[in-house]
């Protein structure tokens, strides 16, 4: 059976040609905000995203309503723009849906501006349940990034689509300092998810840098405040994945900084989860930098565990999880449980340093035991939110909140 390769153009490149080709076409005769220049999903990959462009007489400031579908879903903002030349990128359209976008200038004209989106594919999923206001989620869109063939949205307090991108992005979606988005790349280096690393994108949909790890990318980022970034990788070559952080800095790509957690715990140790193999050990799938204890957290899916590592020389602080089955050596950086309530976390998620510095994790709660003769199945399980407040002092470990348990399997 043969295999058949096709060469796709680096949607950095399809993009540039189809700016070159939209600024040909606005040059071709002059255009005033009663004539403006409009153009649906200027850079190919985020159809509900606009640019209207012309010139004025006079500098002006421009305020843009993008009108809602009823008064609580307008959204309104001011492009950081004062010129005669006027590039205003529309965002929050609808789908499948003529949008009536009003523009306002400071000099006192104004426009309307009607542009019609096409229906999206079914790869734009639709929330089956959703419990918010208005009046609670304001301007505000929950933005969801799925590792299926689904496309990255956002969502407005009525479940409507307000932003998506037609591209197979992969894991953690970060708004970054500049404004712009963090989010893995569709460019596959190894199954299931690995990608080449990440983008850095506008809203509009442009892309700006793709920041490539030999690696590859997989699960979360984190921007630092001199802008490098810190990724989640692997040796590929080694047979093992999802066990490495690397430090990249934001202007040459260049990797500054290593941690490899083969330095510091023992691979494939009887401690496991019950999803650990020898080639997924570690699983990490999340990395928070805390700047108080200059040191980074990572979370361990397949060993039940959320480490913590000093930043600067990469020693092995602490864990938090069950220590059962850990090696004799290991069990002074586990903490001792204190208080009436506690259970420890299992193949948890998205771990977090609170400003006071209590942990907090999605605990997703498989299988909930270290031993296989204690598993629990899902319909005797539970998930939920946990915050863990540590002694690091005393090693000692106090639950401070759970939300989840008391649902059970319905949660």
């Amino acid at each position: 059976m043969g295999v058949l390769y096709k060469e796709v153009k680096h949607i950095i490149d399809q993009q540039y040609e189809a700016e070159s080709r939209f600024l040909e076409e606005y040059k071709k005769e002059s255009h005033t905000i009663a004539n403006p220049f409009v153009v649906l999903n200027p850079y190919l990959i985020a159809p509900l995203t606009a640019l209207v462009m012309f010139e004025n007489e006079k500098p002006a400031f421009a305020k843009v309503t993008v009108k809602g579908k009823e008064a609580a879903g307008d959204y309104m903002y001011r492009p950081k723009s004062d010129a005669r030349k006027m590039v205003l990128p529309i965002y929050g359209l609808y789908e499948d849906y003529e949008n009536t976008v009003v523009i306002e200038l400071s000099t006192g004209e104004t426009a309307t501006v009607k542009i019609v989106t096409e229906k999206a594919s079914d790869q734009l999923k639709k929330p089956t349940s959703i419990e918010t206001t208005p009046e609670y989620m304001e301007d505000n869109v929950m933005m969801v990034s799925p590792t299926s063939p689904a496309y990255t949205a956002a969502y407005d307090y009525a479940g409507d689509a307000r932003w998506y991108n037609t591209l197979n992005l992969a894991f953690d979606l970060k708004r970054v300092r500049n404004g712009r988005l963090f989010v893995g790349t569709d460019r596959l280096v190894a199954p299931p998810y690995h990608t080449t690393g990440i983008y850095e994108m506008g809203m509009i949909g442009k892309i700006y840098k793709e920041f490539r790890i030999p690696g590859g990318y997989h699960h979360d980022e984190w921007e630092m405040e001199n802008g490098d970034i810190l990724i989640l990788t692997q040796h590929l070559t080694r047979g093992t994945v999802e066990d490495v952080c690397v430090m990249v800095d934001r202007n040459t790509g260049e990797i500054l900084k290593e941690w490899d957690h083969q330095d510091v715990l023992p691979v494939y140790p009887a401690g496991g989860s019950g999803s650990q193999d020898a080639h997924d050990w570690f699983h990490n799938n999340a990395v928070w930098y805390d700047k108080k204890t200059n040191s980074l957290t990572f979370s361990g899916r397949h060993q039940d565990v959320i480490i913590n590592r000093d930043f600067e020389t990469g020693r092995l602080n602490w864990i938090i999880g069950d220590p059962t089955g850990w090696p004799e050596d290991m069990q002074k950086y586990f903490f001792k449980p204190i208080g009436d309530e506690f259970d420890w976390q299992y193949e948890q998620h998205a771990c977090m340093v609170l400003p006071n510095g209590d942990i907090m994790c999605f605990d997703n709660g498989h299988w909930r035991s270290k031993e296989k003769e204690h598993y629990l199945e899902a319909k005797d399980n539970f998930s939920r939110g946990v915050i863990y407040h540590i002694d690091t002092d005393n090693m000692t470990i106090e639950q401070v909140w759970q939300y989840g348990k008391e649902r059970g399997a319905e949660f």
